[in-house]
């Protein structure tokens, strides 16, 4: 099965290191840059896991994440922040249910950032087989 994996960071060139790490040929990769675009790429692309820089100019991954969670349709989805926040930043993170959000910290560590994505792509799967089993319900 097929993963589309949203990218997210107001850097381009954070957008291509993050996606040299993670291309595969079982994943499709889109990019946005900035929070914003995102949330207009998220309706497009339907993504299974999306890497979201914490902190960006404009919207910033905290809100992005927040309209993600208010939305039924996108409410689901898997979110790993990437940021160079300090741990007591972390606390802010604590409103959101817990198995839905990590972090990675700056500089990125290439093997925990593949692993961490395995994990989610993994457990995207497994929730849309049981949607499909009808085992679960979407809620």
């Amino acid at each position: 099965m097929k993963t589309t994996i949203l990218l997210v960071d107001d850097r381009m060139e954070n957008l291509f290191t993050l996606e040299s790490i993670l291309e595969k040929e079982s994943r499709t990769i889109v990019l946005a840059e900035s929070g914003a675009e995102a949330l207009l790429k998220v309706k497009e692309c339907n993504p299974s896991v999306i890497l979201l820089d914490y902190q960006m100019p404009g919207m910033s991954g905290l809100e992005v994440a927040e309209y993600l969670r208010a939305d039924e349709a996108t409410k689901n989805i898997p979110i790993i922040f990437i940021t160079a926040i300090s741990k007591n930043e972390f606390k802010k993170l604590q409103i959101f249910e817990e198995g839905t959000v990590e972090i990675i910290g700056k500089p990125i560590d290439i093997y925990e950032a593949r692993n961490r994505v395995v994990i989610f792509e993994r457990l995207y799967h497994f929730q849309q087989l049981a949607l499909l089993n009808g085992l679960v319900n979407h809620e």
